[in-house]
């Protein structure tokens, strides 16, 4: 008897833990993370095309995380976005992409919010991403 509760315990476990999968705010994170290092990488990039992958790479991360945001963050999300490339376009040289991206850096660093645990854990992904070394 004591051996099929064992058993029971151990299944009931395994089935849990493979339903769980991360949280909005874990996802969230991970998606900022990525794009602290996108935004570096833009800063940092040798030519147009790198700094073109990186801000697709954003566009990426932003779009799968979208559903968990309030309409107006994820919008404001998405503005950014589209903000940093059309500006990045513009770059012709490695300031102009490094303009771009402290104006990025600084427009996501504004979205705070005091009742939204998903914008703030996507900024927190960010800043980690872009220390990162």
């Amino acid at each position: 008897m004591k051996r099929l509760i064992g058993i029971s315990l151990i299944a009931a476990t395994a089935a849990f833990a493979a339903g769980c999968g991360e949280s909005p705010e874990d996802q969230a994170r991970d998606a900022g993370e990525q794009v602290g290092e996108d935004l570096r990488t833009m800063r940092t990039a040798t030519s147009s095309e790198e700094a073109g992958r990186a801000i697709d790479s954003v566009a990426k991360e932003i779009e799968g995380i979208r559903e968990d945001l309030p309409a107006r963050l994820a919008d404001e999300l998405a503005t950014i976005q589209e903000d940093t490339r059309a500006e990045l376009a513009k770059a012709t040289d490695a300031a102009g992409r490094r303009s771009v991206y402290l104006d990025a850096a600084s427009q996501i660093n504004a979205l705070a919010s005091d009742t939204n645990s998903v914008i703030n854990e996507f900024r927190r992904g960010v800043r980690e991403g872009l220390t990162d070394q």
